[in-house]
């Protein structure tokens, strides 16, 4: 092999390093949006927005929830008519904030925030900061989202 080998190969060599480079930016680009936060937990907490219009037991099955607490959700009739969601605040690798407005049946709009988990591999919705397991709330200043209650889409404002 002679020194005019090696030179051949370095154009070469780049290439294949852009190329795995742009592969890698690209992935990355998949799982998160621009804001940074995952595509899957937005996806979750539009999923659980759309059921609350129309099915609350399936709208709890996208919360972390007790089952007393699921099965209370499941008798209650839909009040959210539609929803605007505004704002997405990571909080930690694990735990995001919604600022979201919420239109109820009776016609009322109100202003909400719930919380997005990442719970043993799965994005999971807690409507309030009671629903928030505590090693995810450990070090994440949540008195600013406090008091709210685990009711129904949680605590209006």
């Amino acid at each position: 092999m002679t020194e005019g080998d090696n030179v051949e190969k370095i154009p070469f060599l780049k290439l294949v390093s852009l190329l795995l480079l742009t592969v890698l930016l690209f992935s990355l680009a998949a799982c998160a949006s621009s804001d940074g936060v995952p595509k899957k937990a937005k996806q979750v907490f539009e999923d659980y927005l759309k059921a609350a219009t129309s099915d609350m037991s399936l709208a709890a099955s996208y919360c972390n929830l007790t089952d007393q607490e699921k099965s209370a959700w499941a008798e209650v009739p839909p009040e959210l008519s539609g929803y605007e969601i505004h704002d997405w605040v990571k909080l930690s690798d694990r735990l995001w904030v919604v600022s979201a407005s919420l239109k109820m049946t009776e016609g009322t709009t109100t202003e909400h925030d719930s919380f997005v988990i990442l719970l043993g591999g799965t994005y999971k919705v807690c409507p309030g900061v009671d629903n928030i397991p505590q090693d995810i709330q450990a070090g994440v200043d949540l008195s600013p989202y406090t008091p709210t209650s685990n009711l129904y889409l949680g605590e209006q404002k």
